[in-house]
C-alpha cells in the first residue's frame, strides 16, 4: 500500500491558550508522536513561558496560526467566536481539538453547526483554581457545565481530572498524560545512592498553585540536617528571603531543567491544584520517589508503593527524613515509580488511544 503524502494526510488543528509549560510539552509530543498519521495546525496565543523556538519543538510542515485568545474568560470573547469559526471551517479539518479551559469554550461555541468533530482537553479545569474566591470557581463550574452539553468529548488527561469532566459534560473519556520511558537514558533511570547529604528537587512557576511557600516551610524545618532544596524555575514576582538550605534556578530551558532535576533524589511536589501533572511524569521516568500533597491527581501517581501523600508540611518533613535515614527504601520507591510510569503512563499506549479517538492511522 503507498505511504500517504504530507499533504494527503488528514488535518488535526490544535487549539491553545496556555502554549507554555506542561501543556506545551504535552502538545509538542502528541504532535511528534502522530506525524506519520495526520499533519498538524496550531492555533495559538502567546505567553510569557512560550519557547523563543517553539516553532522548533513540532514536526517539519506544522503550520502555526497566531490568534490571540487572552487568559480569563469574559464577556468580551463573543468577539472572536465568528473569526475563530471562520478561520477553523477554512482550515478544513478532520478534527479539531482545544487545550485549557478557555481555548475548549472558544471552539465548542465556534464550531456549533458545523458537524466538525472536536475534542477538548482541560489540563485541569479552572474551578478546581483553590486561591480562587468560591464564587468564581462555581462561576467557571457553571459556564463548564452549561458547554458540557454542547457537542465535543472531553479528554481529560487523568483519571482523576475524568471524574470530574464526567460532572460537567455529556461525553468524556481519558488518555493520560504520559511519557515515552525510553527517551531516557537507561543509566538516569534510578537515583544515585545519596551518601553525605539529600538533595530534594522541585519545578514549576512560581505562583499559588505551586504553593512554594509550603515548599520553603519543609525546607526550614529541616535546615538542620543535611538536606538542601532545589527549586527550578521562577515567578514574575519578586522571591521572598529564601531559606539557607534552597537555591532557586529561575528559568532554564526544559533540556537544561531536566539536567538540573537530575541531580535530585527526591522530588517534592506540594501543590494546590492541578491536572496529572507532566513534570511529575518526568520525574517518575528518571527514578524519583514522590512526596506529594494530598490531592487526587498527585495521589493518582504517588498510589504505587513510589512516593508519600503528604496533607501538610509535617507529612512532607516526616516522608524526607524516612528516606533521608534509609537508602534502601529511597531505591525500592525510585524503582516503583519507573515501574508505574512504564505499565500506566507509556506513551505508546497513549498514542494509540489518540489515534483512536481522531480516527487516523498510519498507512
Amino acid at each position: 500500500m503507498t505511504k500517504k503524502t504530507a499533504t494527503s494526510l488528514p488535518v488535526v488543528v490544535q487549539v491553545v491558550e496556555a502554549f507554555g509549560g506542561g501543556v506545551f510539552q504535552s502538545l509538542s509530543q502528541l504532535c511528534n508522536g502522530l506525524k506519520d498519521s495526520a499533519r498538524f495546525v496550531i492555533v495559538h496565543d502567546i505567553r510569557a513561558e512560550t519557547p523563543k523556538d517553539f516553532t522548533a519543538h513540532f514536526p517539519a510542515g506544522t503550520q502555526f496560526i497566531h490568534f490571540p485568545m487572552g487568559r480569563a474568560i469574559k464577556a468580551s470573547d463573543a468577539k472572536i467566536i465568528l473569526p475563530l469559526r471562520k478561520l477553523l471551517v477554512g482550515l478544513k479539518p478532520h478534527v479539531v481539538h482545544a487545550h485549557s479551559s478557555k481555548a475548549g469554550a472558544l471552539i465548542r461555541l465556534a464550531l456549533l453547526g458545523t458537524g466538525i468533530p472536536r475534542f477538548y482537553s482541560p489540563r485541569g479545569y479552572s474551578f478546581e483554581m483553590v486561591d480562587s474566591p468560591r464564587s468564581k470557581r462555581a462561576f467557571y463550574w457553571l459556564i463548564e457545565r452549561a458547554l458540557g452539553f454542547l457537542p465535543a468529548t472531553t479528554v481529560a488527561c487523568g483519571y482523576a481530572e475524568l471524574k470530574d469532566a464526567r460532572w460537567v459534560s455529556w461525553k468524556s473519556t481519558a488518555v493520560p498524560n504520559s511519557i515515552d520511558p525510553d527517551v531516557v537514558p537507561a543509566a538516569k533511570r534510578t537515583r544515585p545512592p545519596m551518601k553525605k547529604e539529600l538533595h530534594v528537587v522541585s519545578s514549576g512557576r512560581i505562583s499559588p498553585q505551586k504553593n512554594f511557600p509550603l515548599f520553603c516551610q519543609v525546607a526550614t524545618s529541616l535546615a538542620h540536617m543535611p538536606i538542601r532544596f532545589t527549586w527550578v524555575g521562577g515567578g514574575s514576582d519578586p522571591l521572598p528571603e529564601l531559606p539557607s538550605n534552597v537555591t532557586v534556578t529561575g528559568w532554564l530551558p526544559h533540556a537544561e531543567g531536566l539536567a538540573r532535576l537530575n541531580e535530585g533524589h527526591v522530588y517534592l511536589h506540594l501543590t494546590s491544584w492541578e491536572g496529572l501533572s507532566r513534570i511529575l511524569l518526568e520525574a517518575m521516568a528518571h527514578g524519583f520517589p514522590l512526596v506529594v500533597s494530598n490531592i487526587p491527581p498527585n495521589v493518582e501517581l504517588a498510589s504505587a508503593g513510589n512516593g508519600f501523600i503528604c496533607n501538610n508540611a509535617a507529612d512532607a518533613t516526616n516522608a524526607i527524613t524516612k528516606l533521608f535515614k534509609d537508602n534502601a527504601l529511597l531505591t525500592k520507591m525510585s524503582k516503583a515509580s519507573l515501574h508505574h510510569l512504564e505499565t500506566r503512563y507509556n506513551w505508546h499506549n497513549a498514542a494509540r488511544q489518540w489515534k483512536a479517538l481522531y480516527k487516523i492511522q498510519a498507512e
